[in-house]
């Protein structure tokens, strides 16, 4: 393909690494902290968003019933939630391209565990948090939509 061809389909191979790192870097943006403009912030606004979630997640599950069903339930929850938190740090650190879009598809992974305990224990009348689940369904459209853009094979 000649260079005018290349840059009038959107630059060939120059174009798709543009936008592949167009995509990750919406993925940290979506989760940074929330960019309050007021001079007096408190500190724990500063966290990134996974972290947040997983510090409500470690909350939720301690005022479950003490039932087993409630705790195994609560202890699958607890993993997956806390397991955002870890895979995003892992994927802000990513030593290469590929392993850099590789941890955000595990985050993806971890969060829709997450929303489908949230819901089962929901549904199953165990503890229900319509914000806790709110939180994590944002979170999931949050990193789900720039991988949706990234190139699939690095």
């Amino acid at each position: 393909m000649s260079g005018e061809a290349r840059r009038a389909t959107g630059g060939g191979e120059r174009g798709e690494a543009a936008r592949e790192r167009s995509a990750l870097l919406r993925f940290c943006r979506a989760w940074s902290p929330s960019g309050s403009t007021t001079a007096r912030m408190d500190l724990r606004d500063r966290r990134p968003r996974p972290h947040r979630c997983a510090v409500n997640s470690v909350a939720f599950a301690s005022r479950l019933p003490h039932t087993s069903e409630a705790q195994v339930a609560g202890q699958q929850y607890l993993r997956s939630s806390t397991g955002v938190n870890a895979n995003y740090r892992a994927a802000r650190r990513g030593r290469s391209r590929k392993e850099f879009i590789a941890k955000p598809r595990n985050v993806v992974g971890e969060i829709d565990e997450a929303v489908e305990w949230l819901e089962v224990m929901g549904e199953s009348r165990i503890e229900h948090d319509p914000q806790l689940l709110s939180e994590a369904r944002q979170l999931l459209a949050n990193v789900t939509a720039p991988l949706q853009t990234a190139r699939p094979n690095v």
